[in-house]
């Protein structure tokens, strides 16, 4: 038969490079070592006979800004759908967008945050917009100004 194993997404990342290295050598040169710490790690959680079974192995890279950005925009477009509902449209400037990937990505923590910051800076801050003043059928445009995002 076949199966899909999964190990928690720390696994191997205590190989993860600390300091400011940055540029693609360096980023491939972190991989291949949290990729063969986890794989390693593998090797010792696993009995051979099981690890002997295993076809494929698959080690994700993490998330950089430009991915968590792009989770951004789809969770907001999610959003978009659900305002719709209510007649109201939702459109968010670029800055904004950064803004809500910056304060979302931690680069062990993958997309998690992603939620907890839109629900945080978007959705609590507009239910209190939308509620006090009662709009239906508004155009709600979101940017990114001194350190917050701010609801037009």
């Amino acid at each position: 038969g076949e199966g899909f194993v999964t190990t928690p997404d720390d696994f191997g990342t205590q190989a993860a490079p600390l300091g400011f290295a940055s540029g693609k050598q360096a980023d491939a040169d972190a991989f291949n070592r949290i990729r063969e710490r986890a794989l390693g790690d593998l090797k010792q959680l696993l009995r051979p006979e099981l690890l002997n079974r295993i076809d494929h192995t698959i080690v994700f890279r993490p998330l950089d800004q430009t991915a968590v950005a792009a989770i951004v925009r789809l969770q907001l477009e999610a959003l978009n759908k659900r305002l719709a509902e209510r007649d109201c449209s939702l459109v968010a400037s670029r800055g904004a967008v950064k803004f809500l990937a910056t304060r979302a990505w931690q680069p062990l923590e993958g997309a998690r945050l992603v939620r907890r910051v839109i629900e945080e800076h978007v959705e609590a801050p507009l239910a209190t917009v939308l509620i006090g003043s009662g709009r239906r059928r508004a155009r709600i445009r979101l940017a990114a100004l001194k350190g917050r995002i701010v609801i037009r």
